[in-house]
């Protein structure tokens, strides 16, 4: 098995990188600040000068290839304050196991899950960012089962085949009759494998209850699978003793910090088993913020 490569910061050989990555942390709190309406504190000739929101200026970056940071996420971290200090941590971690070189069939399909996981996740905040709570929070419901099922496998190496089995579709042509062929063969291995159901033959409580997060299944899950299915409830609200029908939509709006939230927990919690499989360093920062995440939300539902 190959090693991750090292993490030792080499300063020379690294510099523009740095110096584009701290431009980059200046412009966004700079901007954080300004869009806020709160002043800054800055040191000019020997003394501390307080700069009013209204008069704080953000030049532009020297290197014009330097991606800017996308739109709903400068609304995110606006809105959300803490949300940029975890996304800084999680998304320090995502590229560690993007990087991470392994000839092991297993990790390499630990890592591909892993990035799977970051595009869903990163879909929530999208939709978060442009108030699509309700769409947001259902698609949470589709990042829970993921994470569920890849930490199944992290814990459960020997489930691998079954893994794989359930995903196989043979080569064939654009031909219908071909097509449908394939299809059933998938089906009849899908069987096969997981007795008509996922490939991990298991339901999600159990899954749920084997990774820690059974109690996130017990609300969050499953309050985002009754928006996922339609359920009656969305379109109701109890006033007194009669319920009502809900016309406003804005009342659906607690749904973008319910699904930013389980979101949070779930990309949490698929890295930290997966560096703890993979031996990345250092591990103990996503067990605490996987922690801190999952307190925070299991306490949002007492």
């Amino acid at each position: 098995m190959k090693q991750p490569a090292s993490n030792k910061i080499d300063f020379g050989r690294q510099a523009k990188a740095i110096e584009r990555v701290l431009q980059l942390a200046v412009r966004r709190e700079l901007s954080i600040h300004k869009q806020l309406g709160n002043s800054i504190a800055v040191w000019e000739n020997g003394e501390v000068v307080i700069v009013p929101p209204n008069e704080i200026t953000i030049s532009p970056l020297e290197h014009s290839n330097t991606k800017e940071v996308p739109e709903y996420l400068r609304v995110l971290i606006v809105r959300y304050p803490h949300h940029g200090e975890y996304l800084f941590v999680l998304d320090s971690i995502r590229s560690s196991i993007e990087r991470y070189q392994s000839d092991n069939k297993h990790n390499e399909v630990i890592i591909n899950q892993c990035h799977l996981g970051w595009e869903v996740f990163d879909s929530v905040q999208f939709l978060v960012g442009y108030d699509h709570g309700l769409s947001a929070m259902a698609q949470c419901r589709n990042l829970f089962e993921m994470v569920l099922g890849a930490i199944f496998l992290i814990e459960n190496p020997h489930k691998l085949p079954d893994f794989l089995s359930h995903g196989i579709i043979r080569e064939s042509s654009t031909e219908q009759t071909k097509v449908q062929d394939c299809l059933a063969s998938r089906q009849d291995i899908a069987r096969q494998s997981a007795g008509d159901e996922k490939w991990h033959g298991q339901q999600i409580s159990k899954l749920a209850i084997q990774a820690g997060l059974e109690d996130i299944y017990e609300s969050f899950y499953k309050e985002s699978s009754s928006i996922a299915h339609g359920d009656p409830s969305l379109t109701l609200a109890k006033e007194g003793k009669r319920f009502q029908l809900i016309n406003d939509a804005r009342i659906r709006n607690n749904y973008c910090d319910a699904a930013l939230a389980f979101s949070l927990v779930c990309i949490a919690s698929l890295y930290k088993n997966a560096v703890q499989t993979l031996k990345l360093t250092p591990a103990k920062t996503i067990e605490l913020l996987e922690r801190q995440l999952l307190n925070s939300l299991i306490r949002k539902t007492q």
